[in-house]
């Protein structure tokens, strides 16, 4: 949605999270991290926003399995996947699937 921001460092997280699922063997690796703010009168409109409120302790970070099991719902999650799992995706979902709203789904139920 159009009210996330983007960490710019995010690329180099993602890089490690893929590194580790080839070291793995695995074919994906979901990321599932996130800040917020504590109250609602912060409104960061930058991530240097949320790197402020987070060393005066006015955000937290989510994204551990402790906070998903409690039922916070992330706002951040991102999936990388081996370019061979993307490409078998695409050649075998059908044209439908491909052009449905819901085809992130389905990428996940086949990964």
């Amino acid at each position: 949605d159009d009210d996330d921001l983007w960490h710019p460092r995010r690329i180099e997280h993602l890089g490690r999270a893929a590194a580790e699922a080839d070291d793995l063997g695995q074919a994906a690796a979901g990321i599932f991290r996130d800040a917020r703010p504590i109250d609602g009168s912060a409104s960061p409109t930058q991530a240097v926003d949320v790197e402020a409120l987070l060393r005066v302790g006015r955000a937290e970070r989510h994204g551990h399995a402790d906070a998903l099991g409690g039922g916070l719902r992330l706002e951040y999650f991102h999936y990388v996947a081996r370019a061979a799992v993307v490409r078998a995706f695409f050649n075998k979902a059908e044209p439908a699937v491909l052009a449905s709203t819901y085809c992130d789904l389905a990428f996940a139920e086949f990964v």
